[in-house]
């Protein structure tokens, strides 16, 4: 799977995902479900970062894009995503995707930036914490 998972502190609190040069809608779609398991034990909200600024093109794989991204992906557990990467080609698609999320969970939940560093910045001065 070229989509990594892990997890940004030690309180678990920020679940990041990065998409690699060469990944798929099959690997995002895997990335999403481990995403939803790994929530599973998880008793608090959990912000998330999608980093896409490495990601490269969109997929040549166009017939797998057909899946709903409005489970329920334990939505009282998920918080804030902030899609990460300036310019890249996958940044419109999955603000589409976060958009109908946020539709669904009637709350925004989805921010960008141009830099992990800079998603870290926005998570901090949403939750009060800067």
């Amino acid at each position: 799977m070229n989509i990594d998972l892990s997890w940004e502190n030690a309180a678990q609190t920020i679940l990041r995902i990065t998409l690699c040069p060469g990944w798929s809608w099959e690997d995002l779609y895997s990335a999403l479900y481990l995403h939803d398991q790994w929530l599973t034990g998880i008793d608090h909200p959990v912000n998330t970062i999608i980093d896409c600024s490495e990601a490269g093109a969109l997929p040549d794989d166009h017939d797998k894009f057909r899946r709903s991204f409005t489970g329920d992906a334990r939505e009282f557990r998920v918080g804030m995503t902030v899609l990460v990467g300036k310019g890249s080609l996958v940044r419109p698609i999955l603000e589409v995707m976060m958009y109908i999320r946020s539709t669904k969970t009637g709350k925004q939940v989805c921010l960008l930036a141009r830099t992990v560093y800079e998603a870290h910045s926005l998570l901090a001065v949403r939750s009060g914490a800067a």
